[in-house]
């Protein structure tokens, strides 16, 4: 696959994320990571796919309350690894049908080809005005480097 196909795919895996968390469809979701991802999440880390999609739903609002809206992705494509930088913000709906902006902050992504699709290794969503985690990686410039088939 060549950097461009790459980079859809990474955009897609992410838009996907996004939509399937809304949908509170976690078996789905949890696909999306690889065996032995590990998902920083409410203050403690769950690991591999069947702990992501038997622990998510724990600290979700009802379904239908919350519209993540990622955008304006930074992607970073060594070969079948990949990072990415997805700011991203979250809409919670109320009941009188009014909308508020939940939360606001930055997907940190390392993903990998697994299986034939581009999957998380580790997703870490850092809040605006909240430092870094160790070990999360800010947005390098590397993604500017020319790329042979962009």
């Amino acid at each position: 696959m060549g950097w461009a196909a790459s980079c859809e795919a990474i955009r897609q895996t992410i838009a996907l994320y996004c939509q399937l968390l809304d949908d509170q469809r976690f078996d789905e979701l949890a696909q999306l990571f690889t065996r032995d991802a590990e998902l920083p999440w409410q203050g403690r880390t769950l690991r591999g796919r069947a702990e992501i999609a038997r622990e998510m739903h724990t600290t979700q609002e009802p379904l239908g309350r919350t519209r993540h809206l990622p955008h304006g992705s930074v992607i970073d494509v060594d070969g079948t690894q990949a990072s990415a930088w997805t700011d991203t913000f979250v809409m919670l709906n109320s009941p009188d049908g009014s909308a508020a902006i939940a939360w606001i902050g930055r997907y940190h992504d390392q993903l990998i080809v697994e299986d034939g699709a581009w999957r998380f290794s580790a997703h870490v969503a850092v809040a605006v005005g909240e430092p870094l985690p160790e070990g999360v990686t800010p947005v390098s410039l590397a993604a500017l480097d020319a790329h042979p088939d962009a």
